[in-house]
């Protein structure tokens, strides 16, 4: 779309402004070296697909009521955009000497970046996707970058040269990367994420006679259409059950996550987490129903919290619902009131209740995930990388908390463009992918170290055909 296109391009323009006024942060090196790259890579799988895989493109394009020819030529003028426009950061030359020593770029802007972490700090404090690059060997679990080779389809899109004229250490992706996604067995269902015959704003004032508009849930989220399967509570759980086989779901070691230490202010350094605060009672992904998402989960008669209830067990719930139509996916856990770490004086007790004393405003700011792809297609893993990300700065995140009982938080996926492509293209690899999901709470004071996770799962190889949507409420 149009304004994809102008996002990057402002995107660029203003990183080169950053490094020309020498006030670059490590957020614009980033851009450098991770983002303007995988978008130069993007667009060259794209290019790349096979002869069989662009026409089958270009058939569902001629059939959902997309533009033809004229499109396509529009398409390709909108990449060599962008093309040209990271050409034009990564081949600059004050750029590139930049980045060619990390370690005095990051001497040189560290002074600034603490002034901005402490005032921020003072404000609330900072989350780890804006405080500063760790030093060197310190948390440097960055995903490999990469970029660079372009195919020749789309002009001038060469890879970005260093200071001294070799190559800028990143690296393509491996062979047949472009047939991942659709593979063999691909469904419609799935394959509809993969279409980049997505018109721009113009081109669709054009077509819009021959387009069906969405059918609308609640809140703007497009619904299933009307013959999506229905199932209660034990259906859906019997369709998406506990295992480690294919289409099931189980808790994640929390130690696999690494976590702010008892140091962190001091060193920057992280640890494995210690075991999840909570139990991990219950997964429900499913299909969202003709009537929209279920937006409080808490208050509906089929889902596992009031089965839960049902059955006598009163311990406090920590609800996670996502909403990223045609999916939802709720993550339920239960705190055991014996808990070592509930004891009076512990930092993650002080820190929870901390949590829950907030406004919404403050869980917003507060509450980090780390979503990543365990195994799947290369696309989806770089699409979503092992990386804490303070949610509630991203997406729209609503919380409900009844005292003793539960405390639910919403995760409106729908509502973000940006957010819906990261997701659409996980969510079209379901079938070839595990996918891994960690919470916790930010700490933002020595007293409330180490941090811990809350609440892990892992769902492996989830299959669409399988999903049931909800009873009515």
């Amino acid at each position: 779309r149009r304004a994809s296109v102008e996002a990057v391009v402002q995107s660029t323009t203003v990183t080169a402004k950053f490094f020309d006024e020498r006030i670059a942060d490590p957020n614009c090196a980033e851009r450098c070296s991770i983002g303007f790259p995988t978008i130069m890579e993007t667009i060259s799988i794209v290019d790349r697909l096979s002869a069989a895989m662009q026409a089958q493109l270009a058939k569902e394009a001629t059939v959902s009521g997309r533009p033809g020819t004229q499109s396509r030529v529009t398409r390709r003028r909108r990449l060599q955009r962008i093309v040209d426009a990271i050409r034009k950061v990564l081949e600059n030359k004050d750029i590139q000497e930049a980045l060619s020593d990390r370690r005095l770029f990051e001497q040189r802007t560290a002074a600034a970046m603490s002034e901005a972490v402490e005032a921020n700090s003072a404000e609330g404090g900072a989350g780890d996707d804006v405080i500063p690059h760790e030093p060197a060997g310190i948390d440097t679990d960055v995903p490999t970058v990469p970029g660079g080779k372009c195919s020749p389809a789309v002009s001038g899109a060469s890879s970005p040269v260093s200071a001294d004229g070799g190559p800028v250490q990143i690296f393509a992706p491996p062979e047949g990367v472009e047939d991942e996604h659709m593979g063999p067995g691909c469904s419609d269902e799935e394959r509809q994420y993969f279409s980049v015959s997505e018109e721009s704003e113009d081109e669709a004032a054009s077509t819009s006679s021959t387009r069906r508009p969405p059918v609308q849930g609640s809140k703007g989220a497009s619904a299933s259409s009307s013959s999506t399967k229905t199932a209660n509570f034990a259906r859906r759980s019997e369709a998406f059950p506990r295992g480690c086989d294919q289409h099931t779901w189980t808790p994640l070691g929390a130690s696999q996550i690494e976590v702010r230490s008892p140091e962190y202010f001091t060193t920057r350094r992280k640890q494995p987490s210690r075991q999840a605060l909570f139990e991990l009672l219950h997964v429900d992904f499913q299909l969202v129903g003709p009537s929209g998402p279920v937006w409080r989960v808490t208050e509906h008669h089929d889902f596992c919290p009031a089965q839960t209830w049902s059955k006598g067990d009163n311990r406090f719930l920590l609800v996670l619902n996502w909403v990223f139509p045609p999916f939802q996916t709720i993550l339920t856990g239960a705190l055991d009131p014996e808990a070592a770490w509930l004891a009076e004086g512990t930092p993650q007790k002080r820190l929870w209740d901390k949590f829950l004393a907030m406004d919404e405003a403050g869980r917003k700011d507060a509450f980090k995930l780390i979503c990543w792809v365990e195994e799947g297609p290369w696309l989806a893993k770089r699409a979503l990388p092992k990386r804490p990300v303070l949610i509630g700065r991203k997406l729209p995140l609503h919380s409900y908390h009844e005292p003793g009982r539960y405390l639910e938080i919403v995760f409106d996926v729908a509502s973000g463009r940006t957010e819906q492509v990261a997701v659409g293209i996980v969510c079209g690899a379901l079938r070839r992918l595990q996918l891994a999901f960690s919470a916790l709470i930010e700490a933002r004071e020595d007293a409330d170290l180490p941090e811990n996770i809350m609440l892990s799962a892992s769902m492996m190889n989830m299959n669409p055909a399988n999903l049931f949507s909800p009873e009515a409420a």
